[in-house]
């Protein structure tokens, strides 16, 4: 299952989370509130949210409906 890390009040978060929807990809939202997924996004090298992580393990950050088109 895609996990899509994000924080409150995050509009590219939102439209991220809408096309994954929208898409009927299935996804499980982790906040980076919590500190262990803070730490997760920290040591995948990313500083900024959404990130994105797909099942294969290939993950990124930002709203990249290039990159989201590839999980339809």
């Amino acid at each position: 299952m895609v996990e899509v890390y994000t924080n409150e009040g995050c509009l590219p978060c939102r439209s991220t989370k809408r096309f994954l929807t929208q898409n009927n990809v299935k996804f499980v939202e982790k906040s980076v509130q919590e500190p262990e997924n803070l730490e997760f996004v920290k040591s995948l090298g990313h500083s900024s949210v959404p990130v994105i992580v797909t099942p294969s393990g290939e993950n990124w950050s930002g709203n990249r409906p290039d990159r989201l088109m590839t999980l339809v």
